[in-house]
């Protein structure tokens, strides 16, 4: 006889229809298909914890490095320190990072550095002198004192130097602070002094020989200027004076010679201006960087001071030059401003005469002039030609 299968009834529980509509297993039913769906889940909760964890570490990253752009920037000091190094005679103070300068007689620093004190001066030891006081960018300097020397063996301290020499010796070099007494052999000695007599000779020619050439280039350049012609030049002119001297026979001779052209002078005036086209500003402007190629450098302050500048105004413009040779030029300028439409090139010409220059002015006449900038106006002796 067969048995029946039995199904526990719970009061008031009713079994759960399956798909097929039927009630009953339902249990076994359920647990199979959560057993299937289970490693899905699994495998989705793993992969939202991955990204939540990756997200955190760059939120961490990115909150690290905003801290340290934070510390850098709030710490200007220790930034400028690793960069920067403080000058001779000064160190770098560790909170501000800022050069402190040293004591003098007290401490020192020697080259650039970034040392948070300065290094202490340095005392003479006994038997020694001080040769230079201690500074900012010096230490002391020490030497043996007077009679004593230092040897190179020895040289924690000074020793005591030799009296005299060995008999059949004869000095080569007194004793000094770094060295002792030194003596040669007495026939060697005579033998050697006679090449140190000659050597002394030729240096004293030779500073001879170099005073002589430098007196004569600054008398080359105060006369004229720095074009070679001008040495020719003078002596023609320099004949030309001698020529005239010798053919006026008489005192009354020479005056009745000489009183036309003296008055002549005295009338007429050749002057230069600017061309028709020419500004009279620009024009001469133009020409400012000529004029210190042929006016002697040692004449430019003489000459500036002739044409009306003040010694306080010369030495702005030596300041205000970008390098020597601008001198010149902006001493100009300073002039051009102060004098405006009253600025004449004869001006310059004029102190020109006056300094002896006169190969230097008549070098520019004739460079204006050919430039087709300037020409020649006849005008009165004395007068001044304003629009210039």
């Amino acid at each position: 006889m067969a048995l029946q299968a039995v199904t526990p009834q719970w009061p008031g529980l009713r079994a759960l229809p399956d798909r097929t509509g039927q009630r009953g297993q339902s249990a076994p039913a359920l647990s199979g298909a959560q057993a299937g769906r289970t490693p899905g889940l699994r495998a989705l909760i793993f992969t939202v914890l991955g990204f939540v964890l990756l997200a955190a570490a760059a939120l961490a990253t990115a909150t690290g490095q905003d801290r340290i752009h934070q510390q850098l920037a709030a710490s200007p000091g220790s930034k400028r320190s690793f960069w920067k190094l403080c000058p001779p005679g000064s160190h770098m103070a560790e909170a501000s990072g800022e050069c402190i300068r040293c004591t003098d007689g007290v401490d020192y620093t020697s080259h650039s550095n970034a040392l948070s004190s300065c290094l202490l001066c340095r005392g003479c030891k006994p038997g020694e002198e001080e040769k230079s006081p201690c500074t900012a960018t010096k230490d002391t300097e020490c030497q043996c004192k007077p009679d004593t020397f230092r040897g190179r063996d020895s040289p924690e301290f000074c020793h005591k130097c030799s009296t005299r020499c060995p008999n059949g010796m004869v000095v080569a070099t007194p004793c000094t602070p770094w060295s002792d007494l030194q003596c040669v052999d007495q026939e060697s000695g005579n033998s050697q002094l006679v090449p140190g007599i000659v050597t002394a000779f030729v240096l004293l020619g030779l500073v001879l020989v170099l005073m002589t050439a430098y007196r004569f280039r600054k008398f080359i350049l105060q006369g004229c200027g720095v074009d070679p012609k001008c040495m020719e030049k003078e002596t023609e002119d320099q004949e030309q004076a001698n020529l005239t001297h010798v053919m006026v026979q008489s005192p009354g001779e020479a005056e009745r010679l000489l009183e036309p052209a003296g008055a002549e002078e005295s009338q007429i005036r050749m002057m230069l201006v600017p061309a028709n086209d020419v500004d009279s500003i620009e024009g001469l402007r133009m020409f400012f960087d000529y004029f210190a190629t042929v006016v002697p450098y040692d004449s430019w302050d003489a000459l500036m001071r002739q044409m009306g500048l003040t010694q306080n105004e010369i030495l702005m413009a030596r300041d205000k030059a970008w390098a020597p040779r601008d001198a010149l030029y902006e001493m100009l300028e300073a002039w051009l401003s102060s004098k405006g439409r009253e600025a004449s090139i004869n001006t310059l010409l004029d102190a020109l005469e006056t300094l002896g220059a006169r190969c230097a002015k008549e070098t520019i006449q004739d460079h204006l002039v050919g430039s087709g900038k300037y020409v020649y106006k006849k005008g009165e002796a004395g007068s001044a030609v304003s629009s210039v």
